[in-house]
């Protein structure tokens, strides 16, 4: 039978327990207000220049279209893709979720003869696809937390200048997306090549008038819009980073909440016992004297 003095003492680790896991709840949810105001504000820049992308990609025509490199398929067989996960755990299922999805899109391509390369950022998903794959993993976790939008603009560079040289075929995003405090979704995304050919042409009241001329103003666009996309998606994942890891503090401190209370409901049953049997041996012992 547990002793009164062991079940005191695990009452005190848990309460203990539950401090640190509030502590954690409460430094989670602090970190994700920033997190979210971050994505807030770059959020109207984003949809901003996918439209104005869009717009003038209306405005060219079709076969103009195809003379622009970044616009082409190509028939390489290169991939890479882009995982997004956090540096540190206590997190629920985030990591887990990610890492799982980019083993799925690594075992369909590689099924397919492509040859995958990976860009990860997060070392989680560096330590897990490190020990499972073979495959070639760039890690850029410190800039990545570092400096985001830095980040991003060497990581956007570097996928237009392979896709032009026609060095690589598709470029993946394999994150989380926020949805909301409460709910974080695995995001898998192709940003190369781009979808442009598939949408219906747009009809524009308007024309744009291009200085100095249409291949520089749209080379340089469609290297923002990458920034832009990856950027965002950086964000997203360490908000939902945040989201998640405050979700999971919240379920451990009501977790210790309800063993404290179990142990204690412990605790005074066993002290009860304990008076009760001690009342009938003074008792018992009382009897024997008469």
């Amino acid at each position: 039978m547990v002793s009164l003095k062991d079940i005191k003492k695990r009452i005190q680790s848990i309460e203990s327990i539950e401090k640190i896991t509030r502590a954690m709840k409460m430094v989670a949810s602090a970190k994700l207000r920033k997190a979210l105001t971050k994505v807030q504000q770059s959020k109207p820049y984003a949809i901003k220049i996918e439209e104005l992308l869009n717009d003038i990609l209306c405005t060219i025509p079709h076969e103009s279209l195809h003379k622009i490199p970044i616009l082409n398929k190509n028939n390489n067989i290169n991939i890479d893709i882009i995982v997004l996960t956090s540096n540190r755990g206590l997190c629920g299922s985030f990591n887990n979720n990610v890492i799982k999805q980019a083993n799925r899109l690594i075992a369909k391509y590689e099924q397919q003869d492509y040859s995958i390369s990976i860009t990860n950022i997060g070392k989680k998903s560096y330590k897990a696809l490190k020990k499972n794959t073979n495959i070639q993993i760039t890690d850029i976790s410190k800039i990545a937390f570092e400096n985001t939008l830095l980040c991003a603009k060497e990581l956007a560079n570097n996928i237009y200048i392979n896709y032009i040289n026609n060095t690589l075929n598709q470029v993946w995003v394999v994150g989380t997306q926020f949805k909301s405090a409460a709910t974080q979704e695995v995001l898998l995304q192709k940003i190369l090549p781009l979808d442009i050919f598939s949408k219906d042409k747009k009809i524009l009241n308007f024309d744009y008038v291009y200085e100095p001329s249409t291949d520089v103003i749209l080379d340089h666009l469609i290297k923002d819009y990458f920034t832009v996309v990856i950027h965002q998606k950086i964000l997203e994942s360490i908000a939902s980073e945040h989201a998640a890891r405050s979700k999971a503090m919240e379920d451990a401190t009501q977790s210790a909440k309800d063993t404290s209370n179990l142990l204690t409901l412990q605790y005074n049953r066993a002290r009860q016992s304990s008076i009760t049997r001690e009342l009938m041996e003074i008792i018992s012992g009382a009897e024997a004297l008469k």
